[in-house]
Parts: structure tokens; sequence; C-alpha cells
């Protein structure tokens, strides 16, 4: 903590362009700069793939795509889709990856009230493993996701798995569960993931957040921690864990436009020494 404030962690320059080729095909390009770990701006592509409808229930999509590691990763880094200031710290921490290259399967099922929108990703990502340089490195990924909806609830369950076939090998595989109830008046949200890496441990990450809407106003609250309760081969009894209790307003002074102003204070539990 210092008293120094920094517009830097939160700081977000972004394009996006939506192309339409035909009735079935289209495609979405987004760049993005933030501060990432090397402390610079880099400009990184988020999205950059084509799209082709078969039906208005089926799709493909081929390029670089966002992993959906829980609820709101599509819009993690839109301020203004998010009901906080910023997706909770220790949700992202559990798994560095962002989006893969390759090819995805987008199938909407139907069934009485309850809408499925299934998902199945194969491609390559960029992990934090262990090699040569402890640095990011190439990894196959596989990703299953469904998302059911019922009426004002909707529930995200989520399945992935990156492998390094290099040496040393290291499989990393994650399941998350999410729910939020939204029925305009007010939310609730909540949302976990679970991850196993043979070389950094397990990680069991989660949060639980409520708000209520006053007109323009929203107060809201966040509570989210994160658990490490084995440090795999890396040597370490473990890696830390902590908590974190936040408190916050929205305020929506204009359309389409919105301040936001929260607290948190951040409790590490344990770490390794």
């Amino acid at each position: 903590f210092s008293s120094s404030w920094s517009p830097t962690p939160d700081s977000d320059l972004g394009g996006q362009a939506n192309i339409t080729l035909t009735d079935a095909l289209s495609g979405v390009v987004q760049v993005l700069s933030r501060d990432d770990p090397n402390g610079n701006f880099k400009p990184d592509v988020e999205w950059a793939n084509l799209k082709y409808d078969f039906t208005s229930d089926f799709a493909l999509r081929v390029g670089r795509i966002l992993l959906p590691t829980f609820q709101r990763s599509e819009v993690q880094n839109v301020g203004y889709a998010l009901p906080w200031v910023r997706i909770p710290i220790e949700i992202n921490y559990t798994d560095t990856a962002t989006h893969s290259d390759g090819i995805d399967a987008l199938y909407r099922v139907k069934t009485g009230p309850v809408t499925q929108n299934l998902q199945v990703q194969f491609g390559s990502t960029r992990e934090n493993l262990p090699g040569v340089e402890f640095t990011s490195i190439r990894a196959n990924a596989v990703v299953i996701s469904d998302t059911l909806q019922f009426g004002n609830s909707s529930v995200q369950l989520v399945y992935q798995t990156y492998e390094h076939t290099g040496l040393p090998s290291v499989r990393i595989r994650l399941v998350g569960a999410g729910f939020t109830y939204d029925p305009g008046a007010w939310f609730l949200t909540a949302d976990s993931n679970y991850t196993q890496d043979t070389y950094f441990g397990d990680f069991f990450a989660w949060y639980v957040s409520g708000g209520v809407r006053l007109g323009s106003f929203t107060p809201y609250s966040v509570f989210s921690g994160t658990r490490a309760p084995s440090a795999g081969t890396s040597g370490l009894r473990s890696l830390g864990d902590e908590h974190t209790l936040a408190a916050g307003v929205r305020w929506d002074f204009a359309k389409n436009l919105d301040t936001k102003l929260q607290l948190q204070q951040v409790t590490i539990d344990s770490l390794d020494d």
C-alpha cells in the first residue's frame, strides 16, 4: 500500500471491428492495449476470427477466440459491462491464459423454458509453464463450456485443459461453475474455479457479489478469495491464500456512461516463506 495514485491497472485502450461478409459469414477483430506483466502497454490481438452460421442455433468460429474461463470473460476488459471496477483478482489469478488460436463450435439448445449455449473449443494458448526459462510457452487447449439460462437466472459450467508435451511435460486442468440472478432491481452473482497444475499445484478461487439498483446508483459488495491446497512439483509449500472484501457504488450518470468508486481490503492469509 502506498499513498500514491496510479491509473495504470485499470486503463485500457481498445478497438473492435465487426465485419459482415455474407448473411452467414462474419468476422471480428479486437485489439487491446493495457498494462502487461512486462510493464508496458504493447497492443495485443484479443479477438481475430471468422464465424459461419450454419443455422440460427449452430455456428463455427476459426481464429483467435477468447476463453470462457469465467462468466464475464468476454467483457472482462469492458468496464461499462461490469457491475464493479474490475473482475475480482482471485478468479483471474488461477489461469493466465486469456484466448486460444484454433476452432470452436457453438450450439444452442432450447428445452422448454431453459436455453443452453454449448461451446467446444480446440486450439493452442499461452500459459505460464516451466521451461528452460520461466516464461509463457505454447500449450494445447481443449475447452468445453455450457451456459444455461432460465428466466432471470443463468448458470455457467466450464472445463478447460492445457497440455505442454515438451520438457518438462505439464498438464493443467480447470473446472469452473458460476451463477447469476438478475431480476433488474438487484443482482446476485457468484463464480468459482478449481485449477489442477502438475507444477504449480492446485488452486481454488471464488467470489460472491450482490448489489441493489436505486435509480442511477447501484451500491454493491464483493467477497472473494483463493486457496492453494497443494504446491505440485515446484517445491514450494504454498503459493499463498488470500481473501478480499470490497464495497462500491456505480453511478450511471448518462446514457452508456458510468463511473464507479470502489474500496477494498486484500488480506494475505498465508504465504510460503
